[in-house]
């Protein structure tokens, strides 16, 4: 018998549910009836606490990007400017989700459902006005609000076009390019981002992180590395 709504724990559980879901069969083709199956509830508070399927992997898109930030400052934030962490977070986020195939499908589905650009409104404008103050950046608010929805379209079209064989880039090009798009229009020199792509493709290549199951990140040790 499906539990009834109570509160944040029901939420909470949904969106458990959902990770597991959407990672093991895929955001497509999972349904409301999957959902309340495997989280035991009801469609109606499915509907009350998310309204439609997208909000939910909007969340769950939204919290990895934020889990992949807090991360990689963790891990470097106390020896890296804003600047260089950014552009390892870039290498991270690219590579965990396309280099897991579940993960991958995740990510190409929800691009081509608009997630991705729906749920980097707010996440990514954040971002944009932390560098905005770290580097006093002459850059209006609205500018930056352009330059956040501008990439984040590209973003969300690279995805779709290079898992659909379009773009004919390794993984390790589309990270170099979309780190020098984000810099690029934010004013920085050009010799600047040449540096901040070099050193960030250095401090990467020494990093040994995993998606572990369902969106949740870890930092392996080389006897743990596989």
């Amino acid at each position: 018998m499906a539990i009834y709504d109570n509160g944040l724990l029901t939420k909470e559980i949904i969106l458990n549910s959902c990770k597991k879901l959407f990672y093991e069969n895929g955001y497509a083709k999972t349904t409301f009836s999957d959902i309340c199956k495997d989280a035991n509830v009801n469609h109606g508070s499915i509907y009350y606490h998310f309204k439609k399927k997208s909000n939910i992997a909007g969340i769950i898109y939204s919290d990895f990007f934020i889990q992949n930030k807090h991360f990689i400052d963790n891990l470097l934030g106390d020896k890296y400017g804003l600047q260089i962490c950014t552009a390892v977070e870039i290498r991270n986020y690219w590579n965990l989700f396309l280099n897991d195939e579940k993960a991958k499908r995740f990510f190409y589905e929800i691009a081509k459902d608009r997630v991705v650009v729906e749920y980097i409104k707010d996440t990514g404008e954040e971002f944009f006005k932390l560098h905005k103050k770290e580097y006093n950046l002459d850059i209006a608010d609205e500018h930056l609000r352009i330059i956040n929805l501008s990439t984040s379209a590209i973003e969300a079209e690279t995805i779709i076009s290079y898992i659909d064989g379009y773009i004919n880039l390794t993984l390790d090009e589309i990270c170099d390019f979309e780190i020098k798009t984000i810099y690029e229009f934010m004013n920085v020199p050009y010799k600047q981002i040449d540096e901040i792509v070099n050193i960030s493709k250095e401090i990467y290549s020494k990093l040994n992180v995993r998606l572990n199951k369902y969106f949740e990140l870890e930092l392996l040790d080389d006897k743990n590395k596989s």
